[in-house]
């Protein structure tokens, strides 16, 4: 993938955050999805793991489903209690991931996304509000005036 200066000036950094012992950065992106990046070569562009949120959703209460989403996805991988159907990892279908643990395992990934939900989201928060998206659906945004 080629990363354009365009590309870097449009991310918003939100922080460093832990998940599991794994230092990773939180960042804003255009679009409405999320994506987990780790730097697997000597070639990537990344210091380290980055979790990219899209900013371009119409409330606060997508920005954290995606933040959950693709935490607790990550907690998975790291775990290896992940596993793929294809061995083409360039296959991005939703259909390629097949997610087992036990129960204790499933609490543990639990406790590392809490941890990383509970310490990020006022700061994420306060980078979505600078974004700019914020303004197309006030009621959504939580300490607000006119929030519902």
């Amino acid at each position: 993938m080629k990363v354009t200066r365009t590309d870097l000036v449009k991310k918003q950094h939100v922080g460093v955050f832990v998940l599991d012992g794994m230092k990773f950065d939180l960042v804003i992106v255009p679009g409405s999805a999320g994506s987990f990046y780790w730097p697997t070569s000597p070639r990537s562009f990344r210091d380290r793991p980055e979790c990219e949120i899209g900013g371009d959703v119409g409330g606060w209460h997508e920005i954290v489903k995606i933040l959950l989403h693709e935490l607790t996805e990550a907690a998975f991988m790291e775990r290896q209690c992940l596993f793929e159907r294809t061995k083409w990892l360039t296959d991005n279908s939703s259909g390629r991931h097949i997610m087992h643990c036990d129960h204790a395992q499933f609490s543990e990934i639990m406790d590392a996304v809490g941890d990383v939900l509970t310490y990020s989201m006022p700061a994420l928060l306060a980078a979505w509000k600078k974004w700019g998206t914020h303004k197309q659906n006030r009621l959504t945004i939580p300490g607000e005036e006119d929030s519902v």
